[in-house]
């Protein structure tokens, strides 16, 4: 299954690169960040506690019909790592040693429609995500190898004005290939533009975990309301191109039988952690 989703990335990138599908109306969007962090969380289970650089490049390829100016929405194609900075990860489920070393990268296939083409005022969201562990065989609760991901989000901005946005999502996981477990997350995400130099980012969101989710991502089988967490962001805009963000993020465990399995394995269920980075936007033409 992880040779299958990365020949899902591989083939999507060739088809549309090719030319056959992108919308020469519209500009290629590139976005990529670099940041630090002082923890790794994944749905309230920290990862890496002793502090972290982190990276990603994502890629917009806007779509249409071959011949046709119908907008077909963007394909989007990411990229993103993790790096321990020092060899202790603390009180965390990411192995010990590694410092120096990547310990997550992930590589994501996502398609998102333009459904107001067809009269449908929501966005929509498909796509595939492969986690890929280096160090997953010196994992000392049981060797956690790459694995896939599918998911499919539905989201609606609401009260949306020029400086302001709410804007409520859900979203389902599956992943076939080690788990074979779902998880579900409901988001509110809400956007404030202050001024020309700066922004404000809110959001929280509730996870539920499937016991075979719960097995593979926090150790125990349990069923349930798994993760509450909130985000904040304050962005401020250096110009059209750069962005530099200080994030503060917090998590807490909500069911009693992964926080009793937290206790047990002494990891913390209730997390805070805080980022800092510089992000950078490109519009590229498409028939350029």
């Amino acid at each position: 299954m992880k040779q299958l989703s990365l020949c899902v990335l591989l083939a999507t990138t060739l088809l549309v690169t090719g030319g056959c599908l992108l919308n020469k109306n519209q500009s290629i969007i590139v976005r990529s960040s670099a940041r630090i962090a002082s923890q790794h969380n994944h749905r309230g289970m920290v990862q890496v506690e002793k502090g972290v650089a982190q990276g990603d490049l994502n890629v917009d390829l806007p779509l249409a019909l071959p011949n046709s100016e119908t907008d077909l929405g963007f394909l989007t194609l990411s990229s993103w790592a993790n790096l321990n900075l020092q060899d202790d990860t603390g009180k965390a489920w990411f192995p010990q040693g590694q410092g120096g070393k990547f310990s997550e990268i992930d590589l994501t296939a996502q398609y998102s429609p333009n459904l107001s083409e067809f009269g449908i005022p929501v966005n929509a969201a498909v796509g595939v995500l492969a986690y890929i562990l280096p160090n997953g065989s010196d994992f000392p609760n049981g060797v956690r190898g790459s694995t896939t991901e599918f998911f499919m989000m539905i989201s609606k901005p609401l009260f949306e004005q020029e400086i302001y946005s709410f804007t409520p999502s859900i979203r389902m996981d599956y992943d076939p290939d080690e788990v074979d477990g779902f998880y579900f997350v409901g988001e509110i995400n809400k956007g404030i533009q202050i001024n020309d130099l700066f922004r404000v980012d809110l959001g929280v969101g509730l996870g539920y975990s499937e016991e075979n989710h719960s097995d593979w991502t926090y150790g125990v089988d349990a069923a349930g309301l798994a993760d509450l967490r909130g985000t904040a962001a304050l962005t401020y805009i250096f110009d059209e191109a750069t962005t530099v963000t200080l994030g503060l993020g917090a998590s807490t465990i909500i069911d009693s039988e992964i926080r009793d399995w937290f206790d047990l394995i002494d990891i913390d269920s209730e997390n805070f952690w805080v980022s800092l980075g510089v992000g950078w936007t490109f519009d590229l033409k498409a028939n350029s």
